[in-house]
């Protein structure tokens, strides 16, 4: 049976992060193996037990918390569907962690980006954590925007990957949380195409989705 996964984008009005492109690179990463579907701006169509026939969540979206008069019923049904053992995995847009029931799930939430518009060479390592998402997963490169997080210390958390500055500091970017009975899995790099065309970045995202769903 083919694993089902909700992918969730904007692509007529994105502020920043446009799926358009970004789309068919996740497509291509994940495999014909797997069934998925696609939502756009219509948040307000989102309810509990719509996650609920598939096995993994994928938002890669700006300011979608804002963008829906039932926003508090929006994040109680995800909220729900992870607690209940769906997977959820969160590519670069921390906007949701300014949800105060998001954050906590998320165990983090944006402060600011670094280098606002901006992009700089991030040089990305993986945790020393043993997890299988990190199985053959190599050191790697994107132009990607670098993220200021507050993490929520209460949240117990396996930080995966860091983001290794030149001054030989390491800033958690990418990490899973077990929540409930799902599985999270929180990813900065994203910001564009590029870096879904990295081989590194590639493997690491299909393994994370893969283990969110509990397939891996």
């Amino acid at each position: 049976m083919k694993m089902k996964v909700f992918l969730s984008g904007d692509y007529t009005y994105p502020l920043f992060h446009p799926l358009t492109n970004v789309d068919q690179e996740i497509f291509e990463i994940l495999g014909s193996n797997i069934e998925i579907a696609l939502n756009t701006e219509h948040f307000e169509t989102l309810e509990a037990w719509d996650y609920k026939k598939f096995d993994a969540v994928i938002l890669y979206n700006d300011h979608w918390i804002d963008k829906s008069p039932t926003v508090h019923q929006q994040v109680q049904a995800l909220i729900d569907y992870v607690v209940l053992g769906g997977g959820l995995v969160v590519i670069h847009n921390f906007e949701p962690g300014v949800d105060y029931e998001i954050a906590q799930m998320l165990g983090c939430s944006l402060k600011k980006t670094l280098t606002p518009y901006e992009r700089r060479l991030i040089r990305y390592v993986p945790a020393e954590a043993d997890h299988p998402i990190l199985k053959d997963i190599n050191s790697f490169e994107i132009e990607d925007e670098l993220f200021d997080l507050y993490h929520d210390d209460l949240c117990e958390k396996t930080i995966l990957l860091d983001a290794k500055l030149d001054n030989g500091v390491e800033i958690p970017m990418a990490w899973s949380v077990e929540f409930g009975l799902g599985r999270i899995v929180c990813t900065a790099p994203g910001h564009d195409i590029k870096a879904f065309t990295n081989p590194e970045y590639r493997k690491f995202l299909r393994n994370s989705v893969l283990w969110t769903a509990k397939r891996l």
